[in-house]
């Protein structure tokens, strides 16, 4: 009804106010408690309730603000809450869910149209873990074989149990490396037995020994070792704090 001010006023003593086409299907609903639910196409696109509003689909559009506060929207989708409570929530339906099963997964978009692009060019997926419980998380980077499609090799894994992979997707430490990796800076080793392959280098880029030290050595424990005959150079100072023990050893 029009009360005079120019506007459509509709107003019901039921628990809802619906609005269909001519051929009965629904196209919106708003409820004596204050939600709301818009239907496109038959199909329920976007509704509220007292705790927010969801939207079922894909949002098109320049820019998206959602939450208290997202007056002022700087990005292409822009989330604002007071609240400690501030989550973004992928969540899967599936009641079934098997070991590295998609819980969910954000994708970077490339249109470049070089390099077997367009393309997702990086991903981000969410995986389940063994029965469906915990999960992890699989960083993918590599740029896919064939044009449109998406990435899937992965790059960096982390998983449940803390494991962090980096070229591999099955970690078994705390921080496992699947090929070279290069620190800056490493100030401690800690545990009760390291193992290294391989030969070690310390200030020297290219060991040719199992241990090649490119500078003075000091050690305030025990050295234990065979010193040969022949072949054997310290160039540099050795102070030791403690014992040397070998089998042989030859001075000069």
């Amino acid at each position: 009804r029009d009360v005079g001010t120019g506007g459509l006023h509709i107003q019901t003593n039921g628990p809802a106010i619906y609005l269909q086409d001519t051929d009965g299907n629904g196209m919106a609903q708003f409820t004596k408690d204050g939600a709301s639910f818009l239907y496109y196409n038959k199909a329920l696109k976007f509704y509220t309730t007292n705790t927010g509003a969801c939207v079922c689909g894909n949002v098109i559009s320049d820019k998206v603000g959602i939450g208290t506060g997202a007056t002022t929207i700087s990005a292409m989708l822009h989330l604002s809450g007071d609240t400690d409570a501030n989550l973004i929530r992928i969540e899967n339906s599936n009641t079934s869910m098997s070991q590295n099963d998609t819980i969910g997964a954000i994708e970077f978009f490339n249109n470049d149209p070089t390099d077997r692009s367009p393309n997702v060019a990086a991903s981000i997926y969410a995986l389940a873990g063994a029965s469906g419980g915990s999960g992890s998380l699989d960083f993918r980077t590599i740029s896919p074989g064939a044009e449109g499609a998406p990435a899937t090799s992965s790059m960096i894994i982390c998983q449940y149990n803390g494991y962090v992979g980096i070229g591999t997707t099955t970690p078994t430490e705390r921080l496992h490396v699947d090929g070279s990796a290069c620190v800056k800076t490493l100030s401690a080793i800690y545990g009760d037995s390291n193992y290294f392959a391989g030969c070690i280098g310390i200030g020297e880029t290219a060991p040719g020994e199992k241990l090649t030290v490119a500078g003075n050595i000091s050690a305030s424990g025990s050295v234990y070792g065979n010193i040969v005959s022949t072949g054997t150079t310290i160039n540099g100072d050795l102070t030791v704090h403690g014992s040397i023990s070998a089998d042989a050893y030859c001075s000069d």
